[in-house]
């Protein structure tokens, strides 16, 4: 028959006492229950911070009392740095011709109002347009794109296999790959936080795209 030495039992044991503490915190956490401080009294739907008083180091003379406080306090933490709200939608854009175009103010119309801080991630969920952040002010800019573009990539290449969808559709392909599918940018203070030049392009690379579709997700 097998015999567990006195030191191992000892430490399995200690090792589940640490495990049902754990878990007792985390219920207490969902269920609201959490230490309360300053921060808790002024926001009671959000789990405080440790308090120093609770962050000292446990050891073995720690009463279980005051270990299952600091557990539920440090769990606390994490459920309120997990609980970020997130709102996603989805805009259509109208058919635009081919070549770049600034969409910021359809984006800014489409999400309404944004929270103070946070951040919005805008995906195009095609294959042959893209999105990227530049020039706002002046035209020239988004026509020297396209021509640079148009020379980067040239239609009817002799490489090209992807030929039965037209001469314009493997281009696309590519410079979708190149300028990329989606932009990231922070929130301030309710509003995008963009510099002073930057606007968000469309940036099509059919000659007849049709609608283009954007997710927009926002958290904070």
């Amino acid at each position: 028959m097998l015999e567990i030495p006195y030191h191992a039992g000892k430490l399995n044991q200690m090792l589940i006492q640490l495990l049902l503490l754990i878990l007792f915190a985390l219920t207490s956490c969902l269920k609201g229950e959490c230490h309360q401080n300053e921060q808790a009294h002024q926001n009671p739907h959000v789990c405080p911070i440790p308090t120093p008083k609770h962050a000292a180091k446990i050891d073995k003379k720690t009463p279980e009392t005051e270990r299952a406080a600091v557990f539920k306090d440090y769990f606390c933490e994490i459920l309120t740095f997990t609980s970020a709200m997130t709102i996603q939608l989805t805009l259509n854009l109208p058919p635009h011709p081919r070549g770049f175009h600034l969409i910021t103010s359809l984006v800014e119309e489409a999400t309404g109002q944004l929270p103070d801080t946070g951040i919005m991630h805008v995906l195009i969920q095609h294959t042959s347009a893209g999105l990227s952040l530049n020039e706002n002010a002046d035209a020239s800019v988004r026509y020297d794109f396209e021509a640079f573009m148009n020379h980067l990539v040239p239609e009817n290449h002799p490489l090209y296999t992807h030929i039965y969808e037209g001469s314009d559709d493997m281009p696309a392909h590519l410079k979708a790959s190149i300028i990329g599918s989606s932009v990231t940018i922070p929130i301030t203070d309710g509003r995008l936080n963009l510099g002073t030049w930057q606007g968000i392009y469309l940036c099509e690379f059919r000659n007849h795209g049709g609608t283009r579709r954007l997710v927009i997700t926002i958290i904070s």
